[in-house]
């Protein structure tokens, strides 16, 4: 039983991107145009718009095709567990 709502506080620090600047800082490259984006931009990705992402870089599509094969591919990579459904945290 859950009696109080879920609170989020945003942190004053990062703005609640979850991570310290140092690790901010680093950029990821991609493939084309969108090449060059902080980590923070790619956890805001959905698991679609990261295979198109990383489509030259075979390790990291490893990981996400098993996730767009079974109709998560509308999931963030960052999405925080607590807002995962049980079918959604099992898969």
């Amino acid at each position: 039983m859950q009696f109080l709502s879920d609170v989020y506080l945003r942190c004053p620090d990062c703005n609640g991107r979850r991570y310290r600047d140092e690790l901010l800082e680093i950029t990821v490259q991609g493939k084309g145009a969108a090449a060059g984006r902080s980590m923070a931009d790619v956890l805001e990705m959905t698991v679609s718009e990261a295979v198109t992402f990383f489509a030259d870089q075979p390790e990291v599509l490893r990981t996400l095709q098993p996730l767009a094969d079974v109709g998560l591919e509308y999931l963030k990579l960052g999405q925080p567990v607590p807002t995962l459904s049980g079918g959604e945290a099992s898969a």
